[in-house]
């Protein structure tokens, strides 16, 4: 299985999507594009808590 997640699904106009089969990595990618994009920060269980399985 791998995990997917996109900052449309969150509300942000931004066409960063991400999809790994590990959900660790998707949480550090997701927070490394997060503070560096956008400036904002999300912990790491706000993060898994939002992607979706696929």
């Amino acid at each position: 299985m791998a995990w997917e997640l996109d900052c449309e699904s969150a509300g942000i106009a931004c066409p960063f999507m991400i999809r790994v089969e590990d959900k660790n990595e998707l949480a550090s990618i997701v927070q490394q594009h997060l503070k560096y994009t956008h400036q904002k920060s999300m912990s790491k269980e706000e993060i898994l808590s939002s992607a979706k399985e696929v």
